[in-house]
């Protein structure tokens, strides 16, 4: 049987969408993003995007994600 790990969050829909809805917070729940480098201001609308950078430093990548529907 596959390893399986679960976890409760006691919060409501609204407090999950608040903190997906703030671009800036984009490297506190995505593994690997390191920093935002920018958010546009519109996030999260369709054709928005964040600027973020991946991996640790000297080695990272300067990435963007953008919100398509």
């Amino acid at each position: 049987m596959p390893a399986r790990n679960t976890r409760l969050m006691r919060c409501t829909p609204d407090d999950l969408f608040a903190v997906l809805s703030d671009g800036w917070l984009y490297p506190v729940w995505v593994v690997g993003a390191a920093r935002m480098r920018d958010v546009d201001g519109d996030w999260p609308r369709e054709g928005a995007q964040l600027h973020h950078s991946l991996g640790v430093w000297p080695v990272m990548i300067h990435d963007q994600s953008e919100i398509v529907e």
